[in-house]
């Protein structure tokens, strides 16, 4: 059995325990990512919007669904633009 802060890590995959032995994901590998892992196993995060409301910008702490791995992310907003033009026969 291997543990990971005193919690129970044996039903990891393979994978998942073997990024925690190796002390896990690298930092810079966790700089303005599209998707949000765990960065002690690299599960990734699917639920945490909904519990932590991370629609808005700013540091959220959590806790890993998959290892119990406590960590802080941190989220920014950005907006991009789709933009068409209106010609004489759009406008009706």
């Amino acid at each position: 059995m291997t543990s990971f802060k005193g919690v129970d890590t044996s039903h990891l995959n393979p994978e998942q325990r073997r990024r925690i032995d190796l002390g896990g994901i690298p930092d810079e590998d966790l700089l303005f990512r599209d998707d949000l892992v765990c960065p002690y196993c690299g599960a990734i995060q699917t639920d945490l919007f909904e519990v932590h409301g991370a629609y808005e910008e700013g540091d959220f702490d959590c806790e890993c669904g998959t290892c119990s791995g406590q960590f802080r992310f941190s989220t920014t907003i950005s907006y991009s633009y789709s933009i068409e033009k209106i010609t004489k026969d759009d406008e009706g």
